[in-house]
């Protein structure tokens, strides 16, 4: 479910979606709130006057296209259902809000949302509308978000169905997407493994960024990207990354949660490239005694060892072999710098040479991608598009699997990635997965400076393009493009057995 809430039409608590203030590392899910004690009952509690909503049921339709299917939560003021768009053919959920301050808060929001989220892990906001009456306190506001079908981390932590490793690398997928997100200066500030789904196709999904924080607001954090990297501190501990005999991964959520840790852990980012290291980290070394053995009989080490017989220590040894050899050495070396662009550009079929300028070019960093299908059903192996970009070659992104190289009825898929703000880019360096790829290097052809267009291909420029190039390729763009995002649009795959395929291991951009 999208934003993980409990079934049925009871009263559930504000602070439902918040963690608890001082999290209990012995409980089973320290983000869950503690019960109000029986001194405690509601109706003593002082509420400001709410305008009400207008009485829902099962089948009522907004705007003759959302048919509300089932309640989730009521809150009184406001209500969570399932629902399903009549237009589009899909599950969606909606919250019906107040046409009040607080209902156009909300509405803010999840307009706020809604125009700057474009990463495929965050479930999106699609509409947010407001009555077309306002003065009518019989009217409501709504918002109309993504629905992610799958279970929540909260679910999987229950029923232990997950092993460590699999669920620290979904945390690390949620930190991932925050990078992104915290770039733009969102954040969450609700963050609960109740909020994160993992989907039957492995994706994994946010819901209620933003947007939960407001629908409660019993506690607002003072900083709201400490209280989203917490969230994820928390996570970890309630998966028992504390016990695990990983050294890395034991000190995460110490390095996340503990103010006074010597090597805070104080941004996504940080998280992000901690778990990464965690989870490439090689087995626990071998016991004590074994390590012992080992380290009675040591490796000499290249670096302390003193050079034996150098040409500085015998200077006249080989002495008139130098005069014929180095000359030649040089013209080798020479010769490989020339020729080696020469061929790349060959094989690439690029026209362009190096020029005297390009060592001093500079690299932009990548803060976030997301996949690109705008011609099929909208996903192109979401979860592994950091794999494009997290600095390991050996990982990549990878496309479906196609009968044909033309990808079918499709012109291509491929990968947006945002360099952060508007940059000079001159040239892309690509480790593609599989020899024999034909991309094109595309900018928004409308300037794009807070997030990509995502309607169709025709909403970009051909800046650049390879066919049939090989795994390592470089494209250098028809001319400098000043941009923010750019696509990495694939339009031919090679074959791969009985079918075709091709991805992104590394993508590098330059100025």
């Amino acid at each position: 479910m999208s934003f993980g809430e409990t079934r049925g039409g009871e009263d559930t608590s504000e602070t439902t979606l918040v963690q608890p203030a001082v999290p209990d590392a012995t409980q089973a899910h320290p983000v869950e709130p503690t019960q109000a004690q029986p001194t405690q009952a509601r109706p003593t509690q002082i509420r400001p006057v709410q305008a009400r909503l207008r009485p829902a049921a099962a089948g009522r339709k907004l705007q003759d296209r959302y048919r509300l299917d089932e309640l989730l939560v009521d809150r009184g003021d406001t209500q969570t259902w399932r629902a399903y768009d009549e237009k589009l053919l899909r599950p969606i959920v909606v919250h019906l809000l107040p046409a009040n301050e607080r209902g156009n808060r909300l509405l803010a929001a999840a307009r706020q949302i809604a125009c700057a989220s474009y990463d495929s892990r965050v479930l999106r906001v699609l509409d947010a509308s407001a009555p077309a009456d306002a003065d009518n306190p019989e009217t409501d506001n709504f918002v109309v978000c993504d629905f992610a079908e799958g279970e929540t981390l909260e679910d999987l932590l229950a029923v232990g169905s997950m092993r460590r490793r699999e669920a620290v690398t979904f945390v690390r997928e949620v930190a991932e997407a925050l990078i992104g997100m915290h770039a733009q200066g969102l954040y969450h500030r609700a963050l609960s493994p109740a909020l994160v789904t993992l989907t039957c196709e492995g994706n994994v999904k946010i819901a209620g960024f933003l947007f939960a924080a407001e629908l409660s607001p019993a506690r607002t954090p003072i900083n709201p990207e400490a209280a989203d990297v917490q969230a994820l501190g928390h996570m970890l501990r309630a998966l028992g990354a504390d016990e695990s005999s990983n050294a890395n991964l034991a000190q995460a959520s110490a390095r996340i949660l503990d103010p006074a840790h010597p090597a805070p852990l104080r941004t996504a980012a940080q998280v992000t490239a901690h778990l990464t290291r965690a989870l490439n980290d090689p087995p626990p070394p071998p016991p004590a005694g074994e390590a012992e053995r080992t380290r009675a009989h040591p490796t000499p080490s290249v670096i302390s060892q003193e050079p034996v017989d150098t040409p500085w220590s015998s200077p006249r040894k080989g002495f008139r072999w130098a005069w014929v050899v180095v000359p030649l050495l040089v013209a080798v070396i020479i010769g490989t710098i020339v020729a080696v662009p020469l061929l790349h550009n060959a094989l690439t079929g690029s026209a362009s040479t190096a020029s005297p300028g390009a060592a001093a070019s500079e690299r932009w960093s990548v803060v976030a991608a997301q996949d690109f299908d705008p011609e099929g059903n909208g996903e192109e192996r979401p979860n592994q598009v950091s794999r494009a970009w997290d600095g390991d070659p050996n990982t990549s992104w990878r496309t479906m699997n196609y009968w044909e190289a033309e990808i079918g009825n499709k012109t291509g898929v491929g990968l947006i990635f945002d360099l952060g703000e508007v940059r000079r880019v001159s040239r892309v360096e690509l480790d593609l997965d599989g020899a024999g790829t034909s991309l094109e290097v595309r900018v928004p052809a409308t300037e794009a400076t807070t997030r990509p267009p995502l309607q169709g291909v025709g909403q970009w420029t051909v800046v650049g393009q390879a066919l049939h190039a090989p795994a390592a390729t470089t494209v250098t763009l028809d001319a400098p493009a000043g941009t923010r995002f750019v696509l990495v649009y694939l339009t031919e795959l090679p074959r791969d057995g009985s079918a075709f395929t091709g991805g992104i291991a590394e993508a590098r951009f330059w100025s």
